[in-house]
């Protein structure tokens, strides 16, 4: 089959190069971390939201908490992205005043 040549015996050394260098790249650009700050400040804005359904009235407590889990999150996400979602919300709000 052609197996023996040269060639089909640095395919090995080949593919583990290519997945060293994705994974010093992931490493690199500190995916893992990123993700990790994400999932926390969701976590801390759906435990935030959750407790302000179950308000009856806007405290100052509730009020503090929603803005730190809002700071939390914005500064976990890409300042291109955050840009995106800050538009689409100011649509939905001149829409609201509507």
């Amino acid at each position: 089959m052609g197996w023996e040549s040269d060639i089909v015996a640095l395919v090995p050394i080949l593919l583990s190069s290519i997945i060293a260098s994705v994974s010093a790249s992931i490493k690199f650009k500190k995916f893992p971390e990123q993700m990790e700050v994400i999932l926390q400040s969701q976590s801390l804005l759906t435990h935030t939201l959750n407790n302000a359904r179950n308000e009856k009235q806007v405290t100052d407590t509730l009020t503090k908490e929603y803005h730190d889990a809002l700071e939390k999150l914005e500064t976990s996400i890409y300042p291109d992205i955050r840009r995106r979602f800050l538009r689409i919300s100011h649509n939905n709000l001149i829409a609201i005043m509507r």
